[in-house]
């Protein structure tokens, strides 16, 4: 740390100022006074030191990650979903456990750990958790703040790796019924990706030109970018396709037909949809999904005829958050015993909601990608062959198809089990 050497100077402004060189550069302080000038001189040579100031060894992690933050990211053309995440590792991992440390002391060991932390969360947490650590600390290397590269050899901890699902039964069925009734905001935008797999940010983007209702077919030629509310080319070749419209669902869209350079699908007041609105569309859309789920499990315990099997059937409603817990039996003894007997009567009880609650199947998994997926196991089970799916879905590789959304489905499973017994069967006739 350098030493003062000389009084403060009062110049013509009125104020005492100090100069000095410290790691190669000319410094300088002021202040009102001989006594504040030399409290800022030790102030600022302190904060040089220890790199408060100047980045450096001594710089501490959290000081260099908003450095390196808004000088090599900020200033890219990254949309705020990609900042977001940034951020959100940042503030939310790598931070609070070293941000206090100099760059020179922190070791890969340090940043291990902090992956290791992550272990049983999501392959897409702990990949983007060890990119930004490699970038971060890559660029502190590249630019000679740390000897090593302490990021380059990071491992990935046990992971879990998200799988999408088809709807089940009961989700199919309150699908369905919402489709038919056609009144929900959602209907048309969630029922073009169940139909023809199309991504949120496709169906957000498609125009009235895209659809071609006499041949009955959709071009996919431009995406909504997440994060953002710019319209792009697909990410690949492959995303530019043309899809088939199923012939009932293709006549709900002609009703709604609009011009062709209008959006197929906007918000309330006319606007394209944002990530914002797109989240809250789905949020109503599931939740009125959920209440026609509660009412077809009143119905089936209505339809076993005794308490303990309405109880059992009834057990599997939940309590909407900050709600009493469901009494099966009680409410079983109400179902059964009702005259005038309508699912909707039991939503509510005495202005207690018993049964509008979302399940936790629907709360904890349930997306619309998982609409795009119901499609795509459907044009399965329709005896599609994986090439053509993997075509339609805008995969850039068949295996894509295979690896994601293939998965053993039992009903494909059991007809895979038919037509080999078909097969053995026809061997047999001509032994």
């Amino acid at each position: 740390m350098p030493e003062l050497t000389r009084m403060p100077k009062q110049a013509a402004d009125g104020r005492y100022h100090y100069w000095w060189y410290q790691d190669g550069q000319k410094r300088h302080v002021a202040g009102l006074s001989q006594q504040s000038c030399i409290a800022a001189f030790f102030k600022k040579a302190a904060d040089i030191e220890n790199g408060l100031v100047d980045v450096n060894p001594n710089t501490p992690v959290n000081v260099w990650a908003k450095n390196w933050l808004s000088t090599y990211k900020e200033t890219k053309s990254l949309t705020p979903k990609s900042l977001g995440m940034y951020r959100e590792k940042l503030n939310g991992y790598i931070l609070p456990a070293i941000g206090g440390k100099p760059l020179r002391l922190v070791t890969e060991l340090h940043l291990q750990q902090i992956l290791n932390r992550s272990t049983g969360m999501s392959k897409s947490h702990v990949s983007k958790l060890r990119l930004v650590m490699r970038e971060m600390f890559g660029k502190a290397y590249q630019l000679g703040y740390i000897k090593r590269d302490i990021a380059s050899a990071l491992e990935l901890p046990a992971a879990t790796q998200g799988e999408r699902r088809s709807l089940t039964e009961l989700e199919q069925k309150a699908f369905d019924r919402i489709m038919v009734e056609g009144q929900h905001r959602g209907c048309l935008f969630y029922g073009l990706m169940y139909h023809c797999g199309l991504r949120p940010g496709e169906c957000a983007a498609l125009l009235w030109r895209h659809i071609d209702f006499r041949n009955k077919k959709i071009t996919v030629e431009q995406a909504k970018e997440s994060g953002s509310t710019t319209v792009k080319d697909p990410k690949t070749e492959s995303g530019f396709r043309v899809i088939p419209i199923p012939d009932d669902f293709c006549a709900m869209l002609q009703a709604q037909q609009g011009f062709p350079a209008a959006h197929v699908f906007t918000q309330a007041g006319g606007n394209p949809h944002t990530d914002s609105s797109l989240y809250s569309m789905w949020k109503s859309f599931k939740r009125l999904m959920d209440r026609y789920m509660a009412f077809d499990v009143v119905e089936q315990a209505r339809r076993s005829g005794t308490v303990n099997r309405a109880a059992t059937i009834l057990s599997q409603l939940e309590p909407e958050e900050g709600k009493a817990p469901v009494n099966a039996v009680e409410l079983a003894k109400r179902v059964l015993e009702a005259d005038d007997f309508r699912p909707e009567k039991f939503a509510t009880y005495r202005n207690k909601l018993i049964l509008f609650a979302e399940s936790q199947q629907l709360r904890s998994s349930l997306v619309a990608y998982d609409l795009r997926h119901t499609c795509c196991t459907n044009w399965l089970k329709a005896g599609l062959d994986l090439k053509t799916v993997s075509y339609l879905m805008g995969h850039a590789d068949i295996q894509i198809t295979a690896n994601i959304y293939a998965h053993m489905d039992m009903e494909l499973v059991e007809g895979a089990a038919e037509k080999i017994n078909a097969f053995h069967a026809r061997r047999l006739k001509q032994a």
